[in-house]
């Protein structure tokens, strides 16, 4: 069962939870839930993860449990952070970064979600907060994280049970930690250090070893691949143009790989759509912080332009199709000018959300569709109207921002105003160009069924040293389309029409797919694919580690059977 969403995209009750306030409390509950048959327990952290691969089976995060025995668990309580000459210990349950989705519900959510969490003792402040974040805590030693993700609302062992990873091919998170402290399914509390053969099988663990109550980084390069860094600013660009106009051809052998890898951290944004073609690269760089220099961010879409753009997609772009009848489309000044007088009111986000006025602009953007023209490529030509009107050519250089702000650039984007699915599929890097001219062939086949109507996101990944990372090893590369979640159905449709081309075009590759984002059904072949992906000798390595933590199978879902083939 996929939980719904109820049109809050990361909708709960934390009173369908259970939330220990120590970890000899969740040791107990484990070794209570060992008691019964059939129990299963699992971890909700932010739910930046596909909601199937995160509870027990037919859990509803808002209706609750079908059965006592069947345990979801928050771990905001457990968000300790204690310093031990040069190795900083930080509870598992700490978000990276704030999470605004943690705390309470939005003005206008739904009464049941999200009441506020008690204080927790490890940080002195709310779980979800900024004050009590990882990012802060290490800011005020004048610490930094070597990278974080495109967001940082996640929780520690949230971002690294998935295998999650930022947009860099010199730097990963992960190379700072030098243990984990986590329960098996036996009750056990085990501490696993670098160099032990189970601790790179712990890094990337699904939450089917156990669960992680605390990891720990360390100041010493003796002790990691890479300690953490101070404190630092990122220096950053942002260049918008069509790809004909790119200072490098995407589908040129090397082009790609040579972008990715020549920054500190880079990401391209590209919007494949017919009459549009465009794609954003983003570079950033580590500079040395200057507190007299003040922050120049990078901003992505303003708060404003975001509420009018899921307006859009809400709204007029479900309605299209069904107004396609015959007669001449109308002529593109007349949906400009509509277009022109929709930003005009959106100085006012709140007003966007009356009824009355949706309806009226609903309206007048539709007048003179409903005579559209027989050729199906009109939709081709409002979509592209659309995101041309969005996504402008520009330049954007000496932007500056401190690092917990300038790396988790999505975090400027509200995802109850701009609610995003999508896969992600990670591939050898030096086959980056190889796989964009697959899609720009299959794109230019298929056109919107392909394409969709946002933009891919392009970015890298250092090689991580956990077992089922997928990485596998090696630097790659990351390719995400994105969907815009309408309503319950959205997900489903996805899979089956626009992420299934894609896995398609990309399956000659051996891409291995995020682990926490949406994943190809799990047929038989599907799964002897990913086990290929992966090779037998990793597969076999973490499937016999999770036997021996977990024999009981408590942490063991019908979802991730499945997905393992098990």
């Amino acid at each position: 069962m996929v939980p719904r969403h109820d049109g809050w995209v990361r909708n709960y009750d934390p009173g369908r939870f259970v939330t220990p306030s120590s970890v000899p409390e969740l040791r107990e509950l484990i070794l209570a839930l060992l008691k019964e048959d059939g129990a299963q327990l699992r971890v909700r952290g932010a739910q930046h993860s596909d909601a199937p691969s995160v509870y027990t089976d037919d859990f509803d995060p808002v209706r609750g449990p079908r059965s006592a025995t069947r345990v979801n668990v928050l771990l905001d309580r457990l968000n300790s952070f204690d310093v031990d000459g040069d190795v900083i210990r930080a509870g598992a349950g700490m978000h990276l970064g704030r999470d605004p989705y943690a705390l309470r519900p939005r003005r206008g959510g739904p009464d049941v979600v999200g009441r506020p969490h008690r204080r927790s003792g490890g940080t002195g402040a709310a779980p979800g907060t900024f004050r009590s974040s990882l990012v802060h805590r290490l800011d005020e030693m004048h610490l930094a994280l070597p990278e974080l993700g495109g967001i940082s609302h996640q929780t520690l062992g949230g971002f690294l049970c998935t295998g999650s990873a930022g947009g860099s091919t010199q730097y990963d998170l992960v190379d700072s930690i030098c243990e984990l402290t986590l329960i098996n399914g036996m009750g056990r509390l085990v501490t696993l250090h670098r160099g032990e053969p189970d601790f790179p099988v712990a890094l990337t663990s699904l939450g089917l070893l156990g669960v992680i109550v605390e990891v720990g980084f360390s100041k010493d390069p003796k002790k990691v691949g890479q300690p953490l860094p101070a404190a630092y600013d990122v220096a950053m660009t942002a260049r918008t143009a069509r790809v004909d106009d790119a200072p490098f051809d995407l589908f040129q052998d090397g082009a790609v790989a040579g972008f990715l890898c020549g920054h500190e951290y880079a990401r391209i944004l590209w919007w494949p759509q017919r009459d549009v073609n465009k794609v954003q690269l983003w570079t950033g760089a580590r500079v040395t912080c200057d507190p007299s220099v003040a922050p120049r961010p990078y901003v992505s879409f303003d708060r404003s332009t975001q509420y009018v753009a899921a307006w859009l997609y809400r709204h007029l772009l479900p309605c299209v199709a069904p107004m396609i009848a015959s007669g001449q489309p109308p002529a593109e000044p007349r949906i400009r000018a509509r277009l022109e007088a929709l930003r005009a009111v959106t100085p006012r986000p709140p007003e966007l959300d009356d009824a009355a006025l949706m309806g009226a602009l609903s309206e007048r953007l539709a007048t003179g569709m409903r005579e559209s023209a027989v050729d199906p490529s009109w939709r081709d030509c409002l979509i592209a109207l659309l995101l041309n009107f969005f996504v402008k050519a520009e330049v954007r250089t000496n932007l500056l921002d401190h690092w917990f702000r300038a790396l988790p650039h999505d975090n400027q984007v509200d995802d109850n105003v701009i609610p995003i699915l999508f896969t992600e599929s990670w591939l050898d890097l030096d086959q980056a160009h190889l796989a964009l001219r697959r899609l720009r062939d299959l794109f230019a086949r298929e056109g919107l069924e392909a394409t969709g109507t946002m933009c891919l996101e392009i970015y890298a990944a250092n090689n991580k040293s956990s077992v089922l990372s997928p990485c596998c090893g090696k630097k790659v590369v990351r390719i995400d389309p994105f969907v815009f979640w309408v309503d319950g159905r959205t997900r489903d449709q996805a899979v089956q029409t626009l992420f299934a081309r894609h896995w398609e075009a990309l399956r000659d590759f051996g891409f291995r797919s995020h682990w926490g984002k949406i994943l190809e059904p799990a047929t038989p072949e599907v799964v002897a694919r990913r086990r290929a992906a992966y090779g037998q000798e990793r597969w076999d390595r973490f499937l016999s580690t999770r036997q021996r933590y977990d024999p009981r199978g408590l942490f063991l879902t019908t979802y991730w059977r499945e997905h393992l083939g098990l």
